[in-house]
């Protein structure tokens, strides 16, 4: 998250490029695939940002370049809010993204407030975090919370902690507005 190498709260990381180099080299890929997403799908695309405790400047410093990017382009929103949860209302579907790390057990509570509209005109809902970087789902009170496996490797740190062999993937989600969760695809990273 700075110059130093190290997360937001100093925790050193392995790397082999300078910072700058690494935020321009994910910004450009970023730029790619909305691009791509934009030009394939035809249709609207919404970006936020959801900060964690490893990026909580980088992401946002990422976000505003997207929005910088983006900001003539009319099929291509970018939600610049620093709220640290974020709600997508889709017909009868609410989802809720947050980082998870500073929620932990509390999140399908702060859902019902935050976003209270929202839950009482949806069935379906769904919370998405990524703090602990690997694949559990649990349900609580009619609430799926997911927590989003990740697509980093495994550094120095984790390795030495013990935090090895998660599978490295990205899922995507197919949304019905009706019937809520249609389809999950995996994206391995090997």
């Amino acid at each position: 998250d700075n110059v130093n190498s190290t997360t937001t709260s100093g925790t050193p990381q392995d790397t082999d490029m300078k910072h700058q180099t690494l935020f321009k080299t994910g910004v450009l890929m970023l730029i790619d695939g909305i691009t791509k997403l934009s030009n394939e799908l035809k249709a609207p695309i919404e970006i936020f940002c959801v900060q964690g405790n490893h990026d909580f400047m980088t992401s946002y410093h990422a976000l505003m370049a997207l929005w910088c990017y983006f900001s003539g382009n009319e099929n291509v929103t970018v939600d610049t809010s620093t709220s640290p949860r974020k709600y997508i209302h889709f017909g009868k579907v609410l989802v809720g993204f947050a980082h998870g790390d500073k929620e932990k057990k509390r999140i399908e509570k702060i859902m019902q407030v935050e976003a209270a509209q929202e839950w009482g005109n949806s069935f379906y809902r769904e919370i998405h975090l990524g703090h602990l970087h690997s694949e559990q789902v649990t349900e609580d009170g009619g609430v799926i919370i997911r927590n989003l496996p990740s697509v980093t490797g495994t550094d120095a740190w984790h390795h030495n902690s013990g935090f090895v062999g998660s599978i490295r993937k990205c899922t995507c989600f197919l949304w019905d507005k009706n019937n809520g969760l249609d389809s999950t695809f995996n994206i391995i990273v090997n």
